[in-house]
């Protein structure tokens, strides 16, 4: 894996890159093929197995696809070596590579997170998909390139690939269904995994997710907006709340309670991040299935620090249970768990493995907030909670007073009118005539009902 890495190389051209990548899969095959072949009594001892792992799991962020194939066939085939030393020391690297291998198996494009409406895209009539309309379109999108937006300087020509060179639009057309063929291999892979014989099959998923927490992987599921247009997208590397679903389904409830317990660290170490990255969403779509001693996992996490707001449905809806055996380890506070992670990404940099090229140890909380967080913040915020009152969401919409209302006097109740007697033919139960001929008077003209005939 080596001769592949960027800082070792000169600049090189397309051909030679791919002649090192093909390289690197042979390597990285034949050292996993090597372990599973040699694994018997006679052959290579756990030390060597273990080496063949470590090379495979220390792989850089721009070779991971080299690795998957590799990696899941030894985790396949001597998992149990691996929960075995695991259990004795924490082995960082490979849990460190089952995280970033769940986190590619969720990883979305930008097609899939922008913030498009989906109607208006279905009612738009769309173009029948001919070769003739793709190169006029191509030639349409280059000649817009081309043009610039300035009328003063035309922007320098671009270079005129060779026949046989592959231009940047091309690979990253190739990078791209390469991420999607990996996604698709993983979550064949992590959908077999929990199902394997022996019981180190469901706590390796576990793992991988609090691997992604515990290592802040989890910063590339948060949110951010990407302007398009003068209109904000938002995009992010993976769904956190699908990945915390598809882990909370194929888990045991002992083994749910370590994903609360992760996930509610994340919303302490974090609190606005964590919303962004719809963390406490995910807990909600979960509610129904959350582990004995879930309700005070929570309740610790408000008092440590957590957004009350965002965590407002798991408090007010889940029962509250006892302690258990696995609530004594507890949550930890904010500036302990921000050490902690500190402390493990220091461990993997020792370890050759950096984790800043895979996702980044601060990210910026951003100033706006995403349309379907507001309607959920709407949503809830009808009863008028605390935190509304606070943001000033229970203030309702400014309605202009009424005119006739204010100038109207209150309804009365109408009482039963006495017998008029003969002689008070202009008394109040005197029987009014309405006046159906025009009046020459335009003076004294006026309507029929007036106030001075209601007294």
């Amino acid at each position: 894996m080596r001769p592949f890495r960027p800082e070792t190389q000169p600049p090189m051209d397309s051909k030679y890159k791919q002649h090192l990548k093909n390289r690197s899969a042979v390597v990285a095959s034949a050292l996993a093929d090597c372990a599973l072949v040699h694994s018997g009594s006679n052959g290579l001892d756990r030390d060597e197995i273990m080496s063949a792992a470590h090379a495979l799991g220390a792989v850089p962020f721009y070779a991971r696809h080299v690795a998957v194939e590799p990696l899941c066939r030894w985790l396949l085939g001597l998992g149990h070596v691996f929960f075995e030393e695991h259990l004795r020391e924490p082995v960082l690297e490979l849990q460190w590579a089952l995280g970033w291998m769940l986190v590619e198996a969720f990883k979305q494009t930008s097609q899939d997170l922008d913030d498009v409406d989906v109607e208006e895209e279905q009612r738009a009539p769309r173009a029948v998909a001919t070769p003739a309309n793709a190169s006029h379109a191509a030639a349409a999108t280059k000649a817009t390139r081309q043009r610039g937006t300035s009328w003063v300087q035309r922007p320098a020509l671009e270079p005129v690939p060779m026949e046989g060179e592959k231009t940047a639009e091309d690979e990253e057309e190739e990078d791209h269904a390469e991420a999607m063929a990996t996604a698709s291999k993983l979550m064949q892979f992590f959908g077999l995994l929990p199902k394997l014989p022996g019981k180190h099959s469901a706590p390796m998923l576990s793992l991988a997710v609090e691997s992604i927490a515990e290592t802040g992987l989890w910063r590339r599921s948060v949110l951010l907006p990407h302007m398009v247009g003068g209109k904000a997208r938002w995009r992010r590397g993976f769904s956190w709340p699908q990945l915390f679903n598809f882990a909370h389904e194929r888990l045991a409830a002992d083994m749910r309670f370590r994903l609360w317990r992760c996930a509610l660290q994340l919303c302490i170490s974090d609190p606005a991040l964590a919303t962004y990255a719809e963390v406490p969403f995910a807990l909600v779509q979960v509610m129904k299935d959350a582990p004995a001693g879930a309700a005070g996992l929570v309740r610790e996490a408000v008092a440590l620090g957590a957004d009350a707001a965002a965590l407002s449905p798991l408090v007010s809806r889940l029962p509250p249970s006892e302690k258990t055996k696995e609530s004594t380890d507890g949550l930890l506070p904010r500036a302990e768990a921000k050490a902690a992670e500190k402390e493990r990404r220091a461990q993997l940099a020792e370890l050759g493995i950096n984790c800043d090229s895979w996702a980044p140890a601060e990210v910026q909380t951003p100033d706006i907030m995403p349309a379907h967080h507001r309607m959920k913040l709407a949503k809830g915020d009808k009863g008028g909670s605390a935190a509304a009152k606070k943001r000033g969401a229970d203030a309702g919409p400014i309605v202009p007073p009424s005119l006739y209302q204010a100038s109207a006097p209150a309804p009365q109740v109408p009482q039963q009118q006495q017998p008029a007697q003969a002689g008070d033919a202009g008394g109040a139960g005197a029987k009014r005539r309405r006046c159906l001929s025009k009046t020459k008077d335009e003076a004294t003209a006026h309507l029929p009902l007036r106030d001075a005939d209601l007294d």
